[in-house]
């Protein structure tokens, strides 16, 4: 299905020419020298294959490669082998997200839910929800780090493990209510259970309150 995101075998051939291609860009980037040594493949897990344009079968193939020393996550068009290119960087640079991608979407939901079990579930209490995120970034640090800002309201939702996951379609912010400001770090690593771990939080009350605009009920 055009669009869709699979699971391909790790030793599907194209995969395979792709992945050679992204550990000699690696090292290129890396600087060629007599005194350093060849990053190498160790392993690759997660391949998936995504159709782009399709029946042109432009596809995107993203997979998690160990170079003996840090860890790489690419996205590379397979139209373009000989000259593929690395979307996302090589660890250690802090790069700019956009705010549509699943991958930040999952962690916001996770670090939602996470702030909410940290302030206790009670029947006495309400769920906090996701208003608006701004300034997200990714880190490639043995795994992906996520940093975004989220501002959180006061939903009618009781705060239970009923709820989690609940956003704003689902749980309605109460109007006139204090909101918080909370500067947020998702640490990703598929590879292990659980795959997302609040790396650090911290929130403080915004100086404004939430308001629901006249329009939103018409």
């Amino acid at each position: 299905m055009p669009g869709g995101r699979f699971q391909i075998k790790t030793t599907d051939p194209e995969l395979q020419q792709a992945v050679q291609f992204a550990i000699d860009v690696v090292n290129k980037i890396r600087g060629y020298s007599c005194e350093s040594d060849r990053e190498v493949l160790v392993n690759i897990t997660h391949a998936t294959s995504q159709c782009r344009g399709c029946p042109e079968k432009q596809l995107i193939m993203k997979a998690v490669l160990v170079l003996s020393a840090f860890l790489v996550i690419l996205s590379i068009d397979i139209n373009y082998v000989i000259g593929a290119k690395i979307v996302r960087q090589i660890p250690g640079g802090v790069n700019q997200i956009d705010g549509s991608n699943a991958e930040l979407r999952a962690s916001e939901t996770f670090a939602v839910d996470e702030v909410n079990r940290l302030r206790g579930y009670s029947g006495m209490t309400y769920r906090e929800v996701m208003i608006n995120a701004t300034h997200p970034t990714y880190q490639v640090v043995s795994g992906w780090m996520y940093r975004f800002e989220m501002d959180l309201g006061i939903s009618f939702c009781t705060n239970n493990v009923l709820n989690e996951g609940a956003n704003t379609t689902r749980c309605a912010v109460q109007s006139g209510l204090p909101v918080r400001h909370c500067s947020v770090a998702v640490w990703n690593r598929p590879w292990l259970q659980p795959e997302y771990v609040l790396h650090e939080h911290h929130c403080v009350p915004s100086l404004g309150r939430f308001t629901v605009s006249p329009l939103s009920n018409i």
